[in-house]
């Protein structure tokens, strides 16, 4: 009877550690470049099709910017954690840059959508070009008794 309760158990334990990994990639939490990087940009590029010379265009934008943005992050982590204001300002104006490059790459029509795109970004993030943003509440709800 232990080792069925000790076998639900641990099948309940790697079934929650699931279901954690998998919300925190959903949300850009868990996996590379979701958090301002080409996620970001992924993003705003929703409902926009571009030949693959401008994608490859984009893609230059965005690593030259993300190679700056990194250089920053580390610098905060480095000096103690999150970053101070001066640091999110300047990570503003390199996303913000950056989307302006990739936005003169579009077409008129295009840039409708992506005005539409950055409009519909959470409050907060279209400027910056996604990531950042504060994690979700931790789960109310107590764990089965057994």
């Amino acid at each position: 009877m232990k080792g069925i309760r000790m076998a639900v158990l641990g099948a309940a334990l790697v079934l929650g550690v699931t279901t954690v990994a998998s919300a925190q990639e959903a949300r850009g939490g868990g996996g590379g470049q979701t958090r301002g990087g080409r996620g970001g940009v992924a993003r705003l590029m929703t409902d926009i099709t571009v030949s693959a010379d401008v994608q490859a265009k984009i893609d230059t934008i965005v690593a030259k910017y993300a190679a700056e943005s990194r250089e920053l992050m580390t610098a905060a982590q480095a000096s103690g954690g999150a970053p101070d204001d001066a640091t999110r300002a300047k990570m503003t104006e390199i996303n913000n840059k950056r989307n302006a490059e990739v936005r003169a790459l579009l077409t008129p029509e295009q840039q409708v959508q992506w005005d539409k795109n950055v409009a519909a970004m959470p409050a907060g993030r279209g400027a910056r070009g996604g990531g950042g943003g504060a994690p979700p509440p931790p789960p109310t709800t107590p764990p089965p008794a057994f």
